[in-house]
């Protein structure tokens, strides 16, 4: 059984390799990886919060039977709470019946979460925390093994190459003014300028 996940696991591991390599959009990997978790341990509730860059907070981007919709729609705050602290401080935790953990707050989250067991992995990005990946399940007697947990560390990796890979081509585009085949300004340098007349054309 444990030679079947980890050969699961390589092949799920790949695909995800495979549609960041071919520029996918985020979206789909991030929603791809967590159906991929959850396929290699059965009843697996897993989720990924990632940091808005725009709001500066932390959101479920991906999820895979987690909860309610109120837990889902949750926006934290970097720094503050279970959640903000490990993004903050690059550290996940574990929780099963080996490892309870008895703070109000891990609780909490785990009750919304609807998991009694759980691996909460930090997704670094240039030793900056950008996110969590969460895997849990609600199993009696359940533990994860350490295999597991490097399994899923590998996943988190793979999260923080994609969201790097969104990062740089958003970059791309809003540098590039002019298309390199037809050298012609491009459609958001167009519109920008478009509504900048538009404005001034009323203004005077």
């Amino acid at each position: 059984l444990e030679v079947n996940k980890k050969v699961m696991a390589l092949s799920n591991l790949l695909q995800v390799g495979n549609l960041i390599s071919n520029g996918k959009k985020l979206q789909d990997v991030l929603q791809l990886v967590v159906e991929r978790i959850s396929q290699i341990q059965e009843g697996t509730k897993t989720f990924l919060i990632l940091l808005d860059e725009t709001t500066k907070k932390l959101t479920f981007r991906a999820c895979y039977d987690v909860g309610s919709d109120e837990f889902v729609q949750t926006k934290f705050e970097l720094g503050a709470g279970v959640v903000g602290n490990c993004v903050v401080d690059r550290k996940g935790f574990k929780v099963d019946s080996k490892e309870p953990v008895h703070r109000k707050e891990i609780e909490d989250l785990m009750r919304r979460w609807e998991v009694a067991n759980a691996v909460v992995i930090p997704i670094v990005l240039r030793s900056m925390g950008v996110g969590l990946l969460g895997i849990g399940n609600a199993q009696k007697n359940f533990s994860f093994s350490e295999g597991d947990e490097e399994i899923y560390r590998i996943f988190a990796r793979q999260v923080a190459i994609a969201v790097e890979n969104d990062r740089l081509s958003k970059k791309t585009e809003e540098l590039e003014i002019k298309d390199e085949l037809t050298d012609l300004f491009n459609k958001s340098f167009i519109e920008q300028r478009l509504e900048e007349e538009i404005k001034r054309a009323i203004h005077y």
